[in-house]
């Protein structure tokens, strides 16, 4: 099989940050295509606004200064707003529409100041109309003004172009023409398990969630498969992304999107009135419906791993036996214990249970040696220090070790 897009640089999230200020100058395109569920969207809406030094990081819905746009089901008219007569009953102009960052709109939102960078995203390009990915082309005029149809925008925006590809299942995708790709940049994203779990890791959803535990828990392994197509991948990368299914075949396929739901998923669960056997079925049928059954059987017996380590994490704690005992899946459910188990005893401290506020009270009882068994019977003794990197920065983030102590390594 041809591979069309042999000549075409795959790029991280990281990347695509490094260097997006830089290639949108002089209204410069980025175009970047891949799977459905890759985060791009996601990513670009929220992750380039400050790359670029907006203020209003906020949709243009919400009165910010992230234009979000999909004309996927729109023709040139939808798009570009319907004609009307002027009040001389021979000439005609066109309406603009309320979502296009004209210097109108621009000049009468947020600070008023029409050259403040604007960013200006249109989603699934490669499912527009073709007259309407044609009207794209004159929005780089670096001796005139961006102009979408009859309308001039901001002269300050940048603009980034997500697509699919029919490679990455969108059968009705269609490629981005010669004209638009000699107007900038163009990648396809690679938003791999490192990416994805650095930006997960801020987020409240990820804070002691099995689900994530899994995943970190698979990426320390190093384990590899051979996939369907003969290709040898990392364990990881197949799980949290597979292969791309081939043409016919239908089952739930995972990808950052799918996961991020399930980790925001188990958090609920674990929050709802439910029996203990309700919330593990209601959890198998959320994993099942978005990852397959396959990945869904496997967490599902990591989670059961974890409440059979209990014993095995209070032999640690009481000194009968060491971490560096526990290997493998073990160790990974004893330090999901440990770590459970010390932001808990943070929090009692604390009396809150905000995030914040835990951190702030901690930091003298971590100087006082109140923390200091989670360090040294877990952390500094296990075998696996990729697995401890990941339980002392998730109690980090809820008790203030990193200043407070040296027994803090990372």
């Amino acid at each position: 099989m041809i591979n069309r897009f042999a000549n075409t640089a795959k790029i991280t999230i990281a990347q695509l940050k490094l260097g997006f200020k830089l290639w949108t100058e002089n209204l410069n395109f980025v175009t970047i295509a891949g799977p459905s569920g890759d985060g791009k969207t996601e990513i670009a809406a929220t992750e380039l606004p400050e790359i670029l030094g907006i203020e209003d990081s906020r949709l243009h819905t919400e009165g910010g200064d992230v234009y979000l746009l999909n004309y996927t089901d729109k023709g040139p008219q939808e798009a570009a707003g319907y004609g009307k007569v002027n009040d001389d009953g021979i000439h005609m102009d066109f309406t603009a529409p309320r979502d296009l960052p004209t210097v109108h709109r621009v000049k009468n939102t947020g600070n008023g100041d029409i050259n403040r960078p604007i960013l200006l995203i249109l989603d699934e390009f490669s499912l527009y109309d073709s007259t309407v990915q044609g009207m794209i082309r004159p929005l780089q005029a670096r001796k005139g003004k961006p102009m979408f149809g009859t309308h001039e925008l901001a002269p300050n925006i940048r603009i980034l172009l997500t697509g699919n590809r029919i490679e990455d299942g969108s059968q009705n995708a269609t490629d981005p023409d010669q004209a638009i790709l000699t107007r900038g940049k163009f990648f396809i994203i690679d938003n791999n398990f490192s990416d994805w779990i650095k930006w997960a890791s801020s987020k409240d959803w990820a804070v002691q969630n099995d689900v994530i535990q899994y995943l970190k828990y698979v990426q320390s392994m190093g384990d590899t498969i051979r996939t369907e197509d003969g290709e040898t991948r990392l364990k990881i990368d197949e799980i949290f992304k597979p292969t791309i299914p081939m043409s016919g075949t239908v089952n739930p396929t995972a990808c950052p999107r799918q996961w991020e739901n399930v980790c925001r998923e188990f958090k609920s669960i674990q929050d709802m009135n439910l029996t203990d056997s309700k919330k593990e079925d209601l959890l198998r049928m959320s994993l099942n419906g978005a990852v397959g059954i396959n990945v869904a059987e496997d967490i599902m017996s990591f989670i059961e791993s974890i409440k059979n380590a209990i014993p095995k994490y209070q032999d640690v704690r009481n000194d009968i036996k060491s971490m560096a005992d526990f290997s493998g899946i073990d160790a990974m459910a004893v330090l999901t214990i440990a770590t459970q188990q010390v932001i808990k005893e943070a929090k009692q401290i604390s009396g809150s249970s905000k995030m914040d506020q835990v951190r702030l009270d901690s930091g003298a009882e971590v100087k006082r040696g109140s923390f200091d068994w989670f360090l040294d019977k877990f952390i500094e003794p296990a075998t696996n220090q990729e697995m401890a990197r990941f339980a002392a920065e998730s109690a980090n983030r809820f008790i203030k070790f990193e200043g407070s102590t040296d027994k803090y390594k990372f």
